[in-house]
């Protein structure tokens, strides 16, 4: 059970990709090359990212912690204080210097504000995702109780359990997306309405489906990926009909007279087309990874290795050339989307490997940045190929 999928783990490159797509997208409109064909690739066929990390980290912690073995809860929240937590505070300090939100005097600091920016993963707009994951480590026990449980009987009774789920998922997602009105005492009550407002940054609920599914995945690895690498056409043909369907509401919203970045956001990965649109890639990229060779390995390999610091810094990146484009005598209205989006990720990208290299030498680096002393020489794990 401890080996490695490859699989799994060169699937964190492609979800890095997309994520960087989405807050991408937030520009393509202001650059040189503002097409409504980029904004739905960049805004709109990249919502599988985000579901797809919470998907690889349900099939990576019932590979670690399977359902034979007794969960010792107290070490494991521990260990994931340090891998999780520690590099979470780290980035939101980096993050909130960075934007001029938090001064670097303490006795300016409104500590409950910070506070609050803390718990809900507010210090850019990206950390959200380390809150989620922290929240899904939390109630570990609950999610292996219900795994288990849909996992006893045959694929009947798996199949029917997945569609209740996936059903109360969406319900619960289309009843909290309404604007709600609180009543006076609950908005009175400042931790209890900001709990309320804020609930996307921190349930784990509104993601517990790809999480199950990737358990299950973790579960039935062999037959999972049998079924991956023998139909992989039909896998192809899914998503190719996801993304068409998503694609068509797309422009079927512009042509309705809905702003074209609403149009992006009604069709979010929670939604009932955004869930089926994520499920059928990762079924197809899945399948699909299964050939990859050669220089096309080496480089998803790469991507995939450095996914966690290319994700946590991109926002540098990202924000920082638009407004530093005047440095260079430009303006970002004369780049192009793609040079742009490129730019990002090779800026982060290399920032990452220098980060590895000297977290290598300097293990605090690696504790404070990266969840992790490699500094240390490791046993490479077993890779099941």
């Amino acid at each position: 059970m401890s080996d490695r999928n490859l699989v799994i783990d060169n699937l964190r490159g492609l979800a890095m990709l997309g994520v960087i797509g989405i807050h991408a997208g937030d520009y393509v409109l202001k650059s040189a090359t503002p097409w409504s064909a980029l904004y739905v690739l960049l805004e709109v066929l990249t919502r599988f990212s985000v579901p797809a990390f919470f998907f690889i980290s349900g099939y990576g912690l019932f590979t670690a912690y399977p359902l034979e073995k007794r969960l010792e809860y107290a070490s494991f929240l521990k260990k994931r204080v340090f891998s999780i937590i520690i590099p979470y505070l780290a980035w939101s300090f980096i993050y909130l210097w960075a934007w001029k939100v938090m001064p670097l005097n303490p006795l300016a600091v409104d500590w409950v504000e910070l506070g609050k920016t803390l718990f809900f993963g507010k210090a850019s707009y990206h950390l959200y995702f380390l809150v989620l994951l922290w929240w899904f480590y939390v109630t570990l026990p609950g999610w292996r109780w219900l795994v288990g449980k849909i996992d006893q009987g045959g694929r009947i009774r798996l199949g029917l359990s997945l569609l209740v789920l996936t059903a109360l998922q969406l319900w619960l997602y289309d009843w909290s997306s309404w604007y709600w009105k609180y009543p006076d005492w609950i908005n009175y009550n400042h931790v209890l309405s900001n709990l309320l407002t804020e609930r996307f940054n921190y349930c784990p609920l509104f993601y517990g489906v790809v999480f199950i599914l990737g358990a299950l995945g973790a579960r039935h690895a062999g037959f999972c990926r049998q079924m991956l690498k023998k139909y992989w056409p039909g896998w192809t043909l899914l998503w190719l009909a996801s993304a068409a369907m998503m694609v068509l509401k797309f422009y079927e919203l512009l042509h309705s007279g809905v702003a074209i970045m609403e149009a992006g956001d009604i069709l979010n990965q929670l939604t009932p087309r955004g869930l089926w649109y994520t499920v059928a890639s990762l079924l197809c990229f899945c399948s699909l990874l299964d050939f990859v060779q050669g220089w096309g390995l080496k480089l998803i390999r790469s991507l995939s290795n450095h996914s966690l610091v290319i994700y946590l810094v991109h926002p540098l990146f990202l924000d920082g050339i638009p407004y530093h484009t005047g440095l260079l005598n430009l303006r970002f209205d004369q780049i192009p989307m793609p040079v742009y989006y490129f730019v990002v990720l090779g800026g982060a990208w290399m920032f990452s490997i220098l980060l590895r290299a000297a977290a290598k030498k300097v293990g605090f680096l690696g504790r404070l940045f990266l969840g992790r002393d490699i500094s240390r020489p490791a046993l490479p794990p077993k890779a099941k190929l």
